[in-house]
């Protein structure tokens, strides 16, 4: 559902601002489905990267930081700062599911060669 509301209406802040009520609900069922929505929906927005930062450092369920995690390595994978946070996800985060995927996630925002070198 909350897919459907971020690819029917990427352009529409009340999507937006509906989806981050979600985002912030006590049920991390929810909480994971509203990141996840958020992620590929508004990739690239500055605003919506510290929304998701905060998710992947502080959210008490693990899920919802792995999804946030992944959401920031696909939307931002030039920015430094995504890749910095990759690393500390990875070595520091509380959960070894959201450790493993850090190495997996970093390697996804290394820059790529062009084809033919």
């Amino acid at each position: 559902m909350f897919g459907a509301i971020a690819q029917g209406w990427p352009t529409d802040p009340e999507a937006r601002k509906l989806l981050r009520e979600f985002a912030i609900n006590d049920h991390w069922v929810v909480r994971h489905a509203a990141v996840r929505a958020i992620g590929p929906g508004w990739s690239g927005d500055p605003e919506t990267r510290t929304f998701l930062w905060k998710f992947a450092v502080s959210d008490e369920e693990e899920i919802v930081r792995r999804v946030a995690v992944g959401a920031l390595a696909r939307g931002w994978p030039e920015d430094s700062g995504t890749l910095a946070l990759l690393r500390e996800r990875a070595t520091a985060d509380a959960h070894e599911a959201v450790r493993a995927d850090g190495p997996i996630l970093t390697t996804a925002t290394r820059p790529r060669m062009p084809s033919g070198r």
